[in-house]
């Protein structure tokens, strides 16, 4: 469980992993991280878990990118799909790219990642810990005739926070060197709202 928490703090960017003077690994907070623990701690505003999912999706880039999280908002572009298809889209692109996947943990990823964001509304207790804080954005929903069939939803720019979205916007054209981003781009472009929300 500390292995994964590891992970995924570092994963949403909420924390780095540095070394100290005795080369031991110790996570500091990220300015994000910062601001979130400050005024949202327990992830209550949506701006917060936009701003999670974007860590998730774009890793900032400068670190590897979560395949099957990348590939499934920013490549897979049909709107209802089985988990079997993004598994084998998601390994057709990955392939393309240069990155070695197995199918084996591709499916794990796919897993992972509906865990996540599908609201599970059979649980009762506000308490329970088992349930996902992003599956509050509604980003995902499964077919009511078929629960294999994960769908994405179109957000409304309340829901995800106008504070993320304008913040989406200041890191692409951050990480493109650019000042200016077209309509059309942030319709189309990976990691811009078309994408991700």
């Amino acid at each position: 469980m500390v292995q994964s928490l590891r992970f995924w703090i570092t994963a949403t960017n909420i924390a780095k992993e540095e070394k100290d003077q005795t080369n031991k690994s110790v996570h500091i907070l990220t300015k994000i991280g910062e601001i979130i623990n400050t005024y949202d701690p327990y992830l209550d505003l949506p701006d917060s878990l936009s701003l999670l999912h974007y860590s998730l999706v774009n890793m900032d880039g400068s670190k590897e990118r979560l395949i099957v999280w990348h590939g499934f908002f920013n490549i897979i572009t049909r709107g209802a799909i089985t988990k079997e298809e993004i598994v084998s889209e998601t390994s057709v692109w990955a392939a393309k790219e240069g990155q070695l996947t197995s199918d084996k943990s591709l499916k794990r990823d796919v897993d992972c990642l509906c865990r996540l964001y599908l609201k599970d509304n059979s649980i009762k207790d506000p308490e329970d810990v088992t349930q996902s804080p992003l599956g509050k954005l509604g980003l995902l929903s499964t077919s009511s005739e078929n629960s294999n069939i994960v769908m994405k939803n179109q957000l409304a720019y309340q829901t995800v926070g106008l504070t993320s979205l304008l913040y989406i916007l200041l890191k692409y054209g951050e990480q493109h060197e650019t000042d200016n981003v077209s309509v059309e781009e942030i319709t189309l472009k990976a990691d811009l709202w078309g994408k991700l929300f």
